[in-house]
């Protein structure tokens, strides 16, 4: 048997305007058949692979131990010295997949073969001797607006649920995850002051106010039919349980909002059971988020309640990063591509893997692009309990002062502090995380976790390991690994974790940004 290591690749196109396809197989090889039994069977990868590039996963942005998530990027190029790919020139790869694999030459495919990259297609670009791809994994697919569903604006007053043209058609429904406070929903027939909080559904609508004033809830309705006939009365208001959908007896005299929660009782409604019902309703299937990772999530953030309000052109990246903070986790996918939820710990003192790799494969201390390049916090603000329409003005004359002292801030705070780390570091920082958490005490539980993690000092390191290595397998966004030098931190060495991983194909090395 052949040992000699060879790259699959396969690219799907859409060849034409109806968007028919096609999947586009190419090796590195002298060329590769699959066999009859393997899947697919019998098909050809031509040889034509020029270049494997560098595919880079991060935690958060480059360099930093918070902040958004991000997109995986990679690079990939065929040979097209013969011209024989310009028919490729209006193909459509944008969004499209791209998988790749390596393994000996004469091993069975897929099983023998080892995945290294299934994502989508950013861009093709064609010169006269190659056509180079940017490649995106599949994070990329959630990077557009999670609010799919759009209102038709097509509502023949005083029937319909849809509003008109001259106000809400064309816009997205919002979508409601968790609890939210003072949400001002879209009125979506103005005849008879139906409010849709969220399209789908929903536990309870429980409290609404007029300029912060609360109006009196009704009796629920049964139906569409029983909501649309009858109103409530004057200065009250009536939910169709499950729906989104609430109705008011009488007009409004100012902005209107309302409370509201979804998911059936406290448990899911933590971090980690929101951020799978995001990415299940962008049609993320169950399978392909870690169960395990959930779980551990849960267990530390407590199991502590948070919520979002989605409305507008926000995308599903744009609600993810709102809410991770709850936890102070990150999200990104594995080699796997699996989706991945971890919270951001200290590093624990037995690591996936040990690196006692000679220092001339590279060993870089780097500066972090934390704020003041990483120095130590002394104090830690965690925003909580949002309100999601802050009034400091046009109140109703009979709402308290408790209320009106709400209704002007947009976040409360909990703050944990240590003033003595100032004794070693003149500059260190004053750093706050807002949430979405609900409670005050699941905040101050993060600000104290938080303060520990940052009040200590951090060392960002860049680390190349050869994709051979013993435990290179096991190394992994998010996972810990110990680094020992002939240089730095004694012969026990030092525990980081995998912030970023690039898989250098072209090198045969993988790059690793540690912090710890």
């Amino acid at each position: 048997m052949s040992t000699e290591t060879i790259y699959l690749a396969e690219q799907v196109a859409a060849i034409d305007a109806a968007g028919a396809t096609v999947t586009l197989r190419s090796t590195d090889g002298r060329g590769f058949n699959t066999r009859p039994a393997d899947a697919p069977a019998n098909a050809h990868f031509v040889p034509r692979i020029q270049r494997v590039g560098r595919f880079t996963r991060s935690v958060f942005g480059l360099g930093s131990s918070f902040g958004a998530g991000q997109i995986g990027f990679g690079d990939f190029a065929l040979n097209n010295q013969g011209g024989d790919l310009d028919a490729w020139l209006d193909y459509s790869f944008d969004g499209r997949s791209f998988k790749l694999w390596r393994g000996p030459q004469d091993a069975i495919f897929p099983s023998g073969f080892t995945s290294l990259i299934s994502g989508t297609h950013e861009s093709a670009e064609f010169t006269t001797a190659e056509v180079r791809f940017a490649l995106r994994d599949r994070m990329a697919t959630i990077a557009t607006p999670h609010c799919q569903s759009i209102y038709a604006g097509d509502n023949a007053l005083p029937d319909g649920l849809e509003g008109v043209a001259g106000d809400l058609g064309g816009k997205r429904k919002p979508k409601l995850y968790g609890v939210a406070e003072n949400v001002p929903p879209p009125m979506v027939n103005t005849s008879k002051l139906i409010y849709q909080l969220s399209d789908g559904a929903i536990k309870t609508v429980s409290a609404a106010y007029d300029r912060g004033s609360a109006l009196t809830k009704g009796a629920n309705y049964t139906d569409v039919t029983d909501m649309t006939t009858n109103a409530p009365a004057a200065g009250n208001y009536r939910e169709l349980p499950g729906s989104g959908y609430f109705r008011l007896g009488s007009s409004p005299t100012g902005m209107l909002t309302c409370d509201a929660t979804e998911g059936a009782n406290a448990a899911d409604r933590t971090l980690a059971q929101v951020f799978k019902r995001i990415l299940l309703d962008r049609g993320v299937a169950a399978g392909d988020i870690s169960a395990a990772d959930l779980t551990q999530l849960d267990t530390d953030t407590g199991s502590a309640e948070c919520g979002i309000w989605i409305y507008g052109d926000d995308t599903t990246m744009d609600a993810l990063d709102r809410i991770l903070p709850c936890g102070g986790a990150w999200c990104g996918q594995d080699r796997g591509y699996l989706w991945r939820v971890k919270q951001l710990k200290a590093p624990s003192a037995s690591p996936a893997v040990w690196l006692d790799l000679p220092s001339e494969l590279g060993l870089e201390l780097q500066r972090t692009e934390d704020p003041a390049g990483g120095l130590p916090a002394w104090r830690i603000t965690i925003g909580y309990e949002r309100n999601w329409s802050p009034q400091a003005a046009d109140l109703a004359g009979g709402v308290t002062d408790a209320r009106r002292a709400f209704l002007k801030e947009e976040w409360r705070a909990s703050v944990a502090a240590d003033a003595t780390v100032k004794n070693q570091y003149l500059s260190a920082q004053d750093l706050r995380f807002d949430t979405l958490l609900v409670s005050s005490a699941a905040a101050a539980t993060e600000a104290t976790r938080q303060l520990a993690l940052r009040k200590v000092r951090r060392r960002l390191v860049e680390r190349r390991v050869p994709m051979d290595a013993a435990g290179a397998a096991a190394i992994d966004i998010g996972a810990e690994v110990g680094v020992k030098s002939d240089r730095f931190w004694g012969a026990a060495g030092k525990v980081f974790v995998v912030l970023a991983c690039a898989d250098d194909y072209e090198r045969d090395e993988i790059v690793l940004t540690l912090w710890g």
